[in-house]
């Protein structure tokens, strides 16, 4: 008796369904659905931005959790109700291509991460650099007679120290002098030392940055 009961509860739930969805059609045209459909879209937008709000904590709002979620879950139930108004559904061939191209995107990203990771120099690569360029502009105190009027400038400061560094290299001198490097095919790394046979190649293949 309880199953039978259960399935006339099922039918008129169902009857009442269809009933309920021809009469809105019948009342509203299609432009008006529209327009609920646009409203409901501005709500979960707000909801959802709401929920991110409360998940970063760095502009809190008053709700729970549970309260935030209740209302995205309604305001998409909102936008569901609308969308079987309308007869319009998600097409599965543009919500796989739209995944694939999402998730191609953070790797593509996460690739250039650690891409710009790789360039960075380390901190013993950023000392010796800063050491370069600390002799130089004492030297260029002292070939200025300027102690303490000359302005900090790495236009000439670098180009002092990237000369000197090619003089050395000329004069057989192997230099530790952190630098990149970019190929003429756009492979880019870090080298630290600067000899002879190191620059001739460089100067072949690509130049220093």
């Amino acid at each position: 008796m309880g199953t039978l009961d259960n399935r006339n509860r099922m039918v008129s739930g169902m009857r009442d369904y269809y009933d309920n969805k021809e009469l809105v059609r019948t009342r509203l045209d299609r432009a008006d659905i529209y327009e609920q459909l646009a409203e409901e879209a501005a709500e979960l937008a707000q909801a959802a931005c709401k929920m991110a709000r409360y998940l970063r904590g760095r502009n809190p709002t008053p709700k729970s959790y549970e309260e935030l979620l209740g209302n995205l879950i309604e305001e998409l139930s909102d936008m569901k109700l609308v969308e079987l108004l309308l007869d319009i559904y998600p097409d599965a061939n543009i919500v796989e291509r739209k995944l694939a191209r999402w998730a191609e995107r953070l790797e593509e990203h996460e690739h250039e991460k650690e891409e710009k990771t790789m360039m960075e120099f380390s901190v013993k690569q950023e000392r010796r650099i800063d050491e370069i360029h600390n002799a130089v502009y004492e030297l260029c105190k002292v070939l200025t007679e300027k102690d303490d009027d000359l302005v900090w400038n790495m236009e000439y400061i670098g180009e002092i120290a990237d000369v000197a560094c090619d003089i050395l290299v000329d004069k057989g001198f192997r230099i530790r002098y952190p630098a990149h490097v970019t190929e003429k095919d756009g492979t880019e790394y870090i080298t630290d030392w600067h000899n002879e046979d190191h620059r001739d190649e460089n100067k072949e293949h690509g130049e220093y940055e």
